[in-house]
């Protein structure tokens, strides 16, 4: 911890998993900071809005899916400081949604098992996810 003072930001996440057993991750894009990592689909809460509403719109912006609230379970949560802003990140679970999932960012997207989530540059903050995700996914 340091003492100097950064913005906390609230961020909300999913692991949306296919019926072979495998996530779906996205690439940040080049315009953005953290460009090239690879992360799990979500994006920031705006004021008023609750994890799971901010979810549903980011997915749907980023992805052009829908996901079904009643769907969504909890999986954990992330509180993570970077150079210049500390993140808080609830992260959900989805099995299930509508439409075909489309890259509308620019971002690689792929699906990964659990080789190729070993072998990605994982943004730092969803590190600590890798593992449980690999459980998840072996069951």
């Amino acid at each position: 911890m340091t003492d100097k003072k950064k913005p906390l930001i609230l961020v909300v996440s999913v692991v949306i998993i296919n019926k072979n057993k495998q996530i779906l991750m996205q690439e940040r894009p080049k315009n953005k900071n953290f460009a090239g990592y690879w992360e799990l689909p979500g994006g920031k809460i705006e004021l008023y809005e609750t994890p799971e509403i901010a979810l549903l719109r980011e997915i749907q912006e980023e992805l052009n899916i829908k996901l079904d609230k009643n769907s969504l379970t909890n999986f954990s949560f992330i509180t993570h400081e970077y150079e210049d802003f500390f993140i808080l990140m609830p992260i959900y679970i989805s099995r299930k949604w509508k439409g075909m999932i489309k890259a509308n960012d620019e971002q690689k997207i792929m699906f990964c098992d659990e080789e190729s989530l070993n072998n990605l540059k994982i943004i730092d903050a969803d590190i600590p996810l890798i593992k449980p995700m690999i459980e998840l996914i072996k069951k």
